[in-house]
């Protein structure tokens, strides 16, 4: 073991006494295995604490160990994974301690994976591999920006559940404990479960899938000999799962984190349904373009001593700019970069920075300038609607450009609504028809009626009528403004590079975090989560075909969450026009297949 292991050995009481018998050496010595990862950072010194930037995603910095309890095959694992990717899709940080792993690790999974490692004899070895991936989820906890550590072992016990608040509250940083726990009573479930575990987990590998099941039903039969339901009595805080969604009990639960987390597990399900994601078919640019030199005249209007000329960007359609979710508990933990060059791999090549704005418009003369600030004098009193960006002859530099907005009091309200009476292009309806073909051929349209969700934009509405059927009552389009465009404020339609030279400051700020940078005047990638966080709970909970008919950047953050993409490669998510993302569950995330239309 590496120098991490033997520190955590050393601290660990349950270990000492699991060193010295002699299957700790013959089970770990004997074993050319790597011990549990290191944490990812030491506790902080009081001086680094100053500098690490905070982050911003949540009210309150809070920090939680969600410790499951449950017999095995009952969903803590799926629970568990769907919490993580959820908080870091938020913008938190978030982390899956999974004590299966660190026995897997420490010894060989053929033996201590069978019925027979779980009997009394062994209780002190389990107790120490589960103390170890205890301290090592508190001791990750330490750092500042982490902000959820799940503890996913079965805690079936009140002596083990007293540990783990003993050791909590001897934590140098404090920690809201919650106990979570999954109790299923639907055969049919647990039969489901039963199967996904011995399909995928490393302790039934190379056996017959009968004989699989019936040491699974050994190990929980040992279980529930000792089995406990977390109980008033503890003084714990703790949610308590029944068949899922079915029935939810909570106690002691405050904080914004970890009610966000009450409403995730409300919402789960595993009925087995796609979720569609699509593209709305592009808008005519003449009926943009005419709405951004009305805005233009409302700027020019601004002040005659600003003597600005040049382009002037008024954004068409989609966006400018945008920790790993868990995989579940048997997967290896890949890097960021090698799982999203596969995910890139199989969606296309990744976007350059160029093409994030392919919908820019191209930019005005100075003649139709000059001739808009002749009408400045009409439209004086409506100048402070204004939400376009000027480019000054005299080479002003983003901050001098920033001053004056902020001295002439320049309110930047969203300007999505400048694209709301835009036609569908003639390339986008026949789109539509062919999507129309497509969606009758298919069994998930023919068996249940869809699930329609869009954006208040007319072209993503009129898209959305390929899923309706006239003759059916029951479907009808759900419009949410939560799907609407990421606002980029006064950068809105302004081109990466044109930005680039125009504003090179917050250029630069928005090249060091492309998921928090916040454009003055408009919203972040961050900001458009936490949007549809609301959208997210409603598409978890829905049991029949969803479709969700949106834009970039708004499919850009639903794709991640789905697939547990890092937040910081979200802007680069390729998703192409015309080009349905079919979303099917599948252990524990989601598998895609893309269809062109």
């Amino acid at each position: 073991t590496d120098q991490s292991s033997s520190s955590s050995l050393r601290r660990n009481p349950f270990l000492i006494a699991f060193r010295a018998s002699e299957g700790f050496r013959s089970g770990i010595h004997n074993m050319d295995v790597r011990s549990p990862p290191a944490p990812s950072c030491p506790p902080p010194s009081p001086s680094t604490v100053r500098q690490v930037s905070v982050s911003t995603a949540f009210t309150n910095q809070e920090h939680v160990l969600l410790a499951t309890v449950g017999l095995p095959a009952r969903g803590k694992s799926w629970l568990s994974a769907k919490i993580v990717t959820y908080i870091n899709w938020l913008g938190g940080n978030a982390r899956v301690f999974n004590a299966g792993k660190y026995r897997r690790k420490l010894l060989d999974p053929k033996k201590s994976g069978r019925a027979s490692f779980f009997n009394k004899a062994n209780s002190t070895k389990r107790d120490g591999i589960a103390k170890m991936a205890l301290d090592e989820a508190i001791q990750w906890l330490q750092h500042p920006e982490h902000q959820v550590a799940v503890f996913d072992a079965t805690n079936t016990t009140p002596r083990r559940r007293q540990i783990i608040r003993d050791t909590v509250n001897n934590s140098k940083r404090k920690l809201n404990l919650i106990f979570m726990e999954s109790i299923c009573t639907n055969q049919k479930i647990l039969e489901s479960n039963y199967l996904t575990k011995v399909r995928n987990s490393p302790d039934f590998k190379g056996m017959d899938e009968k004989d699989a099941l019936e040491d699974l039903k050994n190990r929980i039969a040992r279980y529930q000999l000792v089995y406990r339901t977390v109980g008033d009595d503890e003084g714990s805080c703790y949610i308590k799962i029944q068949d899922l969604a079915d029935k939810v009990t909570v106690k002691g639960i405050y904080g914004s984190i970890a009610l966000r987390i009450v409403n995730l597990l409300m919402c789960c399900h595993n009925g087995n349904r796609p979720i569609i994601l699509l593209r709305a078919a592009a808008a005519e640019i003449k009926e943009i373009e005419h709405t951004r030199k009305t805005a233009l005249k409302t700027w020019t209007a601004l002040d005659d001593s600003m003597d600005y000329i040049g382009d002037y960007m008024l954004g068409g359609e989609d966006d400018l700019a945008a920790g790993f979710g868990a995989l579940g508990p048997y997967a290896e933990s890949p890097s960021d970069e090698k799982s999203f060059r596969e995910i890139t791999r199989s969606t296309g090549t990744t976007p350059t920075i160029e093409e994030e704005q392919q919908t820019a418009l191209p930019p005005l003369s100075i003649e139709e300038i000059c001739r808009t600030r002749r009408l400045s004098e009409t439209v004086r009193s409506s100048s402070r609607e204004a939400n376009v960006l000027p480019r000054s002859r005299r080479g002003s530099s983003s901050t001098a450009s920033m001053r004056v907005l902020l001295r002439q009091n320049l309110r930047v309200p969203t300007i999505t609504h400048s694209t709301s009476y835009s036609k569908v292009t003639k390339d986008g309806r026949e789109f539509i028809k062919r999507l129309k073909a497509y969606t009758k051929t298919q069994d998930w349209a023919k068996k249940d009626s869809a699930a329609v969700f869009t954006s208040t934009l007319p072209r993503a509405i009129e898209t959305a009528t390929a899923f309706l059927d006239p003759n059916d009552s029951e479907t009808q389009t759900q419009q949410w403004s939560a799907l609407n465009v990421l606002d980029t404020g006064i950068c809105h339609g302004m081109q990466v590079e044109g930005i680039k030279k125009e504003l090179p400051e917050e250029y630069e700020k928005w090249q060091r975090d492309k998921f928090r940078y916040r454009f003055p005047g408009g919203e972040s990638y961050m900001d458009l989560c936490h949007r549809l966080s609301t959208l997210v709970l409603e598409l978890e909970r829905t049991k029949r075909p969803v479709v969700v008919v949106s834009h970039l950047s708004t499919l850009q953050a639903l794709y991640s969450y789905f697939r547990a993409i890092p937040v910081r490669k979200i802007p680069s998510v390729k998703i192409k026009s015309h080009t349905m993302v079919i979303l099917s569950p599948h252990q524990y995330g989601w598998k895609e297949k893309r269809i062109e239309i």
